[in-house]
């Protein structure tokens, strides 16, 4: 199956959705049936989904939208303080501790173990994504320079 799921990539905008079609495609790559999916995974996709994405969000589009007339305002305030500062924190911070707590038992040495190897997992794969857009966006940039 190779990497024919990167042609998912730009349909959608939801890391939770990348994350959840990985997971599937490598599952039937690997296994050909749903049948070993990965339930902790999962809900903590969901509680994170629930409490932040559904939840608090709410509340910051609220603030946003009371706060900012200009759309293009609400915006650059979304992308550049809300998501980094706010968004990818959480999420950082809180899958992973979810995950190692409901595999191993919240508060064990296991737990503590896991949870540093899902962050630096997540925060890896972050890292990838963010220089695969800069390079996009650089390469969007041409720039001709005339040589005197």
């Amino acid at each position: 199956m190779g990497l024919q799921w990167v042609s998912l990539l730009p349909k959608h905008s939801s890391f939770s959705y990348y994350d959840n079609r990985i997971q599937v495609l490598n599952m039937h790559s690997l296994h050909g049936s749903r049948k070993n999916w990965d339930f902790i995974r999962t809900n903590a996709f969901v509680i994170f989904g629930a409490l932040y994405t559904g939840g608090a969000q709410h509340f910051i589009f609220n603030f946003l939208h009371s706060a900012f007339d200009q759309p293009l305002a609400r915006l650059a305030m979304a992308q550049f303080f809300f998501i980094p500062f706010c968004y990818y924190p959480t999420f950082l911070f809180m899958n992973p501790a979810l995950r190692a707590g409901w595999e191993h038992g919240f508060g064990s040495e296991d737990a503590k173990v896991r949870q540093v190897e899902l962050f630096s997992d997540i925060a890896t794969a972050f890292g990838v994504i963010w220089n695969a857009i800069l390079s996009w966006s650089t390469a969007a940039q041409t720039v001709t320079t005339k040589e005197v």
